[in-house]
């Protein structure tokens, strides 16, 4: 018995006791994925051939050929570039650090990083601020009274552009 049983109401008890663990559920989905095995394989093959079609499994075959297509991709592309590096050594460094300070074996191990500014003059260029221009919020009521027939079979015939010109003046 575990803790999590002394410590709980006793009219759960029997609940918790009914509950299956984690381990005996994957040992149950192991024991059904070996019984239909064959069956799901057969599936498969059928989906991927368009002989049949499960309206229910569409989704989530689409997503699982969809998961397999991008793990086979990437696969490929790591073959692919370790075929072109197969030929480096890493046993041809030699490293020459003499010295026995933490720093200086730093700085021999790890090559100092070079920046840009060495090998290029940058010059910074001021700019003057030009006075920004910035929107001005607008008020509108959308709760008067032509609004509210507005669109409808009882509205007036009204120029909305009329209406804002009165209210400009």
């Amino acid at each position: 018995m575990n803790e999590l049983e002394f410590l709980i109401n006793p009219s759960y008890q029997n609940i918790i006791k009914n509950v299956p663990n984690k381990l005996e559920k994957k040992k149950e989905f192991n024991n059904d994925r070996k019984f239909y095995k064959p069956r799901i394989l057969n599936l498969m093959k059928n989906m991927l051939n368009k002989k049949e079609s499960h309206p229910s499994l569409e989704k989530s075959f689409h997503i699982f050929v969809s998961d397999c297509i991008e793990h086979f991709k990437t696969i490929d592309k790591n073959e692919i570039l370790q075929e072109e590096y197969k030929d480096i050594s890493f046993n041809e460094m030699k490293i020459d650090c003499t010295d026995d300070s933490l720093i200086n074996a730093n700085d021999c191990l790890f090559k100092k990083s070079t920046k840009i500014e060495d090998f290029i003059d940058i010059r910074k260029i001021k700019l003057k601020k030009e006075e920004k221009i910035l929107p001005q919020a607008k008020k509108i009521n959308l709760k008067e009274n032509y609004m509210k027939t507005k669109g409808t079979k009882y509205s007036k015939n009204y120029n909305l552009s009329s209406k804002i010109d009165d209210k400009n003046d």
